[in-house]
């Protein structure tokens, strides 16, 4: 088929809110992992229906894709405990029922540059290999993303509970009003996991949030993409999947089909590592639709995708089915008043689209009142791999059906062949309950009078970086190229001063220099000895420098932190020329002569080597010197050299409050402040990117007492001397 929307209708699936499990009242909750059948497309006439794993409120009660929202208040203790209720690792037990491995695992590539590209379509190529990673044991380990909580209870990923067993956690909710998110994080398989179905909002609220009186009208949307396959024998043997030829030929066997699958398939070879699925789903429907009033909306919105970052917007969809859609640009007033880590401080009017990496949410209020009778939808212009590149012109795609070089939606390079997300029909008459924007403004900006020393948690809770005494982390984001092809990392950077004699470099003779200051890469993988040591209770800014193509989400655990600044590198210097070619010819083996040559020609002249030179050799572990021309105002989409935000620092002013989560774009060095405070222990940060964190993007530090803290130790770095 040439397009998967002749077959999977969009918008005519009924958007389903996930389930509430209100935890306001209640000290301690048990929830069950469990496998499920999910109606994920119902047009009326046509279902698909695939086995998931889930989270169940009950022993009998039945797990649902997604897991339940969980609502909690600020500062009561909630204990949950996390039962596998799963079935283990016997060969007698059904396939269909709970040791089904899920999803259907396959991994394909094609050589062809003509060929379609095989993320874009449904079904199992024929050369697929399973994906490495995955035993079938079950083991979870489930974690409160954005929550402040004691590390015995974070999920870290070797925590796992095998089939039969529980795990207790402690969740003391000590944080701001807010949305966080629940996931699995189990080690090298969280991509699985959550793909499968094992994820959920974490809703807190507060005295605060109440006293704003904001919108009673709203919804909940975690918006996911997703591929299906269909099994000949209701096994995940890539062998024995059809082909998306054969189901080409016969798409109907999607529908109403006992054997339909999610199916996790990535480009392996010279393709991407990311997961990018053809549909997009909404709290767990494809492509859905709700009715909304002519009013306001308060609409709280998790990117819940593997790896797909979304650049949203809003259009109008105006025709039928029978002459044919057309969307055109819409102006819908949407006030963003929160993020990942609970309210701004005041509303920000968002005038572009709005973009979310994996993990990253927003807290919009939207105004329906002038759209009444019309079908509004929100769309993705966002590509795939994510680059912070133009955004993709939606309305060529939609009404000329203009897929840019590929021509066909088989053929999109860009891997957002259908851009469609969801729609909203609003109601031909405003309701009598419109509501007051204005006067929420007034109590924003009256809200520090009714708290405590005049100030808003939000301000209370502001990290106070010291430039002088504080401690200043710097982490390198590099691709390196290996025997088993490109590996991301994570480099841990040293100075000189901050190494001991015998501290363990990675990587002796290579650094990063930034400022004339030369770093020194002293860990890389998640089981490298431990080097950031924070002290309990510190401000710490920690960079992040994206030294490869495409965009990545930094997550840190433990800490709500703050973007301080946003800056670009113009281009990368090697200092070792000789050292350079020899890397690129042998060591690195790069197979690309003309780009070897162009760097070669570089090298000798004296030229800097750019960018997007230097992220094409997949040559991530050089010697190199970033230029110390960096601009501090960056617009993430232009590239303009202007102020961005009320700031000035490059931020965009959704960006400049309380996050767990932000995007990194190539080229960029982000700056965030946090204060290490709540407990004690080990914590990780890592990629959002799920195949990325499954592979190697992933580090630990450790959080401390100042009496105890090692200082001396080799490869450690003790934060605020």
């Amino acid at each position: 088929m040439a397009a998967i929307t002749d077959v999977i209708h969009p918008f005519k699936t009924t958007l389903k809110e996930p389930k509430v499990l209100d935890l306001r009242s209640k000290s301690r909750k048990k929830i069950y992992i469990k496998s499920a059948i999910a109606t994920i497309y119902d047009d009326g006439i046509n279902c698909i229906d695939i086995p998931v794993w889930g989270y169940a409120k009950r022993r009998n009660g039945k797990a649902k894709y997604l897991g339940p929202s969980i609502i909690v208040a600020k500062d009561k203790t909630i204990d949950i405990t996390w039962i596998n209720a799963l079935k283990g690792d016997d060969p007698a037990i059904n396939q269909k029922a709970d040791h089904l491995l899920f999803p259907a695992i396959a991994s394909s590539y094609t050589e062809n540059i003509g060929a379609a590209i095989p993320q874009n379509r449904i079904g199992v190529e024929a050369d697929a290999e399973p994906t490495m990673g995955h035993d079938c044991q079950a083991r979870f380990s489930t974690h409160l993303h954005g929550g402040k909580v004691a590390t015995g209870s974070d999920g870290m990923p070797e925590s796992m509970i095998m089939p039969g067993q529980r795990e207790l956690c402690r969740y003391e909710n000590k944080q701001r009003a807010t949305m966080l998110w629940y996931h699995d994080h189990a080690m090298h398989t969280t991509r699985l996991h959550a793909y499968a179905g094992m994820a959920g909002a974490w809703i807190i609220t507060d005295n605060e949030e109440a006293k704003l009186s904001l919108p009673t009208k709203g919804l909940a949307l975690v918006i996911q993409d997703r591929n299906l396959t269909i099994s000949n024998d209701g096994t995940t043997n890539p062998g024995a999947h059809k082909t998306p030829d054969e189901i080409d030929a016969d798409s109907s066997i999607l529908f109403n089909n006992s054997n339909v699958q999610l199916l996790h398939k990535v480009e392996s070879g010279d393709g991407p590592l990311e997961f990018a699925g053809p549909l997009t789903l909404v709290n767990g429907k494809i492509w859905p639709v709700t009715d909304v009033d002519g009013d306001w909306y308060r609409l709280r919105i998790l990117n819940g995708a593997n790896s797909r970052t979304y650049s949203l917007l809003f259009a109008e969809r105006t025709g039928d089915a029978i002459n044919g859609y057309t969307y055109s640009t819409v102006n819908v007033d949407t006030q963003q008043i929160g993020s990942d880590g609970g309210l701004f401080a005041a509303p920000v009017q968002l005038t572009e689209n709005l973009i979310l990496a994996p993990a990253e949410r927003a807290d919009l209020l939207v105004n329906f009142a002038p759209l009444a009778g019309k079908d509004i939808v929100v769309l993705n212009a966002a590509e795939a791999p994510f680059a912070n590149s133009t955004p993709i012109d939606v309305f060529a795609r939609l009404n000329n059906g203009d897929y840019g070089t590929g021509g066909t939606p088989e053929l999109c390079t860009d891997r957002t062949p259908y851009p469609e997300v969801m729609m909203f029909r609003v109601a031909a008459n405003t309701t009598t309950s419109t509501y007051d924007f204005m006067q929420l403004c007034d109590r924003f900006t009256n809200l520090a009078l009714l708290t405590s020393a005049t100030k808003t948690s939000y301000e209370h809770e502001l990290p106070q970086f010291d430039a002088v005494k504080d401690k200043v982390r710097t982490v390198a984001i590099v691709e390196k190229t290996t025997a088993m092809g490109p590996v991301l990392v994570l480099w841990e950077l040293l100075t000189a001063a901050e190494l001991n004699s015998d501290s363990p470099v990675l990587r002796p003779g290579k650094s990063v220099i930034l400022d004339g200051i030369s770093y020194y890469p002293v860990a890389e993988r998640f089981q490298d000895p431990v080097s950031y040591i924070v002290k309990y209770g510190s401000t710490e800014r920690w960079r992040f420098i994206n030294l490869t193509a495409d965009t990545h989400p930094m997550h840190m655990h433990l800490v709500q932190f703050v973007p301080a600044a946003r800056k670009s590198i113009e281009s990368i210097l090697a200092i070792a020329p000789q050292h350079v070619i020899d890397a690129i010819v042998t060591e690195w083996g790069c197979e690309d002569t003309a780009l070897v040559n162009q760097l070669i020609s570089s090298l000798a002249s004296g030229d800097d080597i750019m960018l997007s030179d230097y992220t094409g050799a997949g040559i991530g572990d050089l010697i190199l010197a970033l230029t110390g021309n960096l601009k501090t105002g960056y617009h993430m989409r232009t590239g303009d050299a202007v102020n961005i935000g009320s700031a000035g620092n490059g931020m965009e002013d959704n960006e400049i409050c309380f996050k767990d989560t932000v995007r990194v774009n190539p080229g960029e060095i982000v700056e965030v402040d946090a204060t290490f405070d709540g407990y004690c222990g080990r914590y990780v940060y890592h990629c959002h990117l799920l195949e990325h964190e499954d592979h190697d993007m992933m580090r630990q530090f450790v959080v401390t007492r100042d009496d105890v803290m090692h200082h001396g130790m080799p490869g450690i770095s003790v934060g605020n001397n």
